[in-house]
């Protein structure tokens, strides 16, 4: 049984700077299974979340390192500039794939305060709301997720049909609890999602544009991760590192096609 005090973030107000669709969903509906009166905001990217923190007030932001028009990074440093003393100094979370020392380091030198990898687990997003928001409800007490939860459900989605070839569901059950339903709008998600994402790889392979193939493929990371893909989780992570490196170019294609492989086979699976 993992204990988790998420009484004190009751009425908490969050602004989520995010642009992938997929982690819009899951963050969203994360926060609202797991807080009562949570109030959540989506923001696209870095430049609509500097304009919805001067317009509006919220406790803390969840803010995605990597995203178009402005990354987190620059919206971070430009609601530490803010005129307002208590928008500028909100709490800043940073949701990042990555957790390179050097990439924390520079959420940290930006003014985020702490960060949350992604995917997380529940508690790990609790852990950190809860470092810098609570309600001083004197009423408050310790709630629990129960394993019973997770165990009701074994019937419903038998284990033997959770671990194939390359998928592995049991990471997706464990985050939503047990939650059947929330499960089957995830896959849902990423089936959707991944003939588009597919298309975008395979005309980046095309043009050994790496620059759009790196970004599609960390785009789709947490995605990988969620289905339990943790080979393709991997690729994806090594193409990200090997591009950083330089003079590996070679070895990021091949790792791509052998991704988009991998994924080919999950749509059947799933």
């Amino acid at each position: 049984v993992v204990k988790v005090d998420y009484a004190n973030l009751s009425g908490i107000k969050i602004l989520v700077a995010e642009d992938n669709e997929y982690n819009q969903i899951v963050v969203e509906d994360t926060l609202r299974s797991l807080i009562k009166n949570v109030a959540v905001d989506i923001a696209a990217n870095g430049l609509i979340a500097v304009e919805m923190q001067e317009a509006n007030t919220y406790d803390l932001i969840l803010m995605d390192a990597q995203m178009p028009e402005m990354d987190g990074i620059e919206a971070t440093k430009e609601i530490r500039k803010l005129k307002d003393a208590t928008k500028k100094a909100i709490p800043i979370i940073a949701l990042t794939a990555s957790v390179h020392k050097a990439d924390i380091d520079k959420c940290l030198l930006a003014g985020m305060n702490s960060f949350v990898p992604k995917p997380y687990t529940p508690e790990q997003l609790l852990t950190a709301l809860a470092e810098f928001y609570h309600n001083d409800n004197p009423a408050s007490q310790v709630e629990e997720i129960s394993e019973s939860v997770l165990e009701n459900t074994e019937e419903q989605v038998p284990q033997q049909q959770e671990k194939t070839e390359i998928v592995s569901l049991g990471f997706l059950r464990e985050f939503v609890e047990g939650d059947v339903d929330r499960m089957k709008k995830y896959v849902g998600l990423y089936l959707k999602l991944l003939p588009g994402n597919l298309e975008k790889i395979g005309s980046a392979l095309g043009a050994k544009d790496l620059v759009s193939l790196i970004k599609i493929i960390h785009s789709m990371r947490p995605h990988l991760s969620y289905m339990g893909m943790e080979e393709a989780a991997k690729m994806a992570a090594d193409m990200e590192n090997f591009t950083n490196e330089g003079n590996r170019d070679s070895e990021v294609l091949e790792l791509a096609k052998t991704m988009v492989a991998h994924c080919e086979k999950s749509q059947v699976e799933l």
